[in-house]
């Protein structure tokens, strides 16, 4: 998979070619075989990590337990930026969940291109606003009371930046991260398998009708 696949969707899709070409230049790709950790919560900081090809789960450990897993992140997804601006280890563990190619741009190069350009600070700062948009994305979705819609919401979170519509995600991951049971995650599944909206696998899921499971995690009919 080539650096051209971050320039289609995600954070660096929107930001000016020459600053995609200096990135380009700057990073470099690594392949990641399933299982492979890319970096783990107490590291130091580093420098930045897109995602080009392949899944990763993210794992968080706020408090004294942990860590737990909370998203599936999809191509097009970054991290690493709290590092860069605030110093201090890293707050999440990334791990493959299959083979995946992630381009890694050093926290030197971020330094030289923000001292390059001042404006390249504030592009580096939309990663920050991107990453509390998912959080309070994912806290949205904790707070819906009903597990099938919360499981049909969280489908749709992991989902939200990938072209292709397949999740690489075991069921007892999704349960985790949508904080239901394994039993109702397995009966939600089956109903919207029954309805043509998801198709379960072996560790992923297919949906089939975004338009549909997205009325459904919202409690409404599909139009």
């Amino acid at each position: 998979m080539s650096f051209e696949a971050l320039r289609k969707t995600g954070w660096l899709s929107s930001q000016p070619v020459s600053f995609q070409n200096e990135v380009q230049r700057h990073g470099r790709l690594r392949r990641h075989a399933r299982g492979a950790t890319i970096v783990s919560i107490g590291d130091p900081p580093g420098g930045l990590f897109g995602l080009a090809e392949g899944a990763l789960a993210v794992f968080i450990a706020p408090g004294d337990t942990g860590p737990h897993f909370a998203h599936l992140a999809s191509p097009g997804c970054w991290f690493g930026e709290g590092g860069f601006f605030a110093g201090g280890p890293r707050r999440l563990t990334l791990e493959a969940t299959v083979d995946s190619t992630v381009l890694h741009l050093p926290l030197d190069a971020m330094e030289r291109l923000a001292a390059a350009d001042p404006e390249n600070m504030r592009r580096f700062g939309c990663i920050a606003l991107h990453n509390i948009d998912l959080c309070l994305q994912a806290i949205d979705t904790l707070l819906i009371a009903d597990p099938k819609r919360r499981i049909a919401a969280t489908l749709l979170r992991c989902l939200a930046e990938s072209d292709a519509p397949r999740i690489t995600m075991s069921q007892t991951a999704l349960g985790r991260s949508a904080n239901a049971s394994r039993k109702v995650v397995n009966r939600t599944l089956g109903e919207l398998a029954e309805r043509g909206m998801v198709e379960p696998g072996y560790a992923e899921i297919a949906v089939r009708d975004v338009a549909a499971l997205s009325a459904f995690a919202v409690g409404r009919k599909p139009g």
